[in-house]
């Protein structure tokens, strides 16, 4: 089996590619739009929070019981 590559681009007429640059910017102007449509502007500011102390091991025992892993047991 052989297999050619070609650059489909390089075979394209000035106007052809045009009217595909053309095509791609209507899309992203269309996403851009729906995308803006959904989205929630929240005014505020960011507030430091100090973080719990041990909340990391809390964390871990969770993850390691989720994996079931039980250190009474040999491996």
């Amino acid at each position: 089996m052989k297999l050619e590559h070609t650059n489909r681009l390089a075979s394209l007429t000035d106007e052809q590619l045009a009217e595909a640059i053309e095509a791609i910017e209507a899309i992203e102007e269309t996403l851009a739009r729906k995308a803006g449509d959904r989205a929630t502007l929240i005014e505020g500011e960011a507030e430091v929070v100090p973080s719990l102390a041990g909340a990391g091991k809390a964390h871990e025992g969770i993850v390691k019981q989720a994996l079931g892993f039980n250190p009474s047991k040999s491996p």
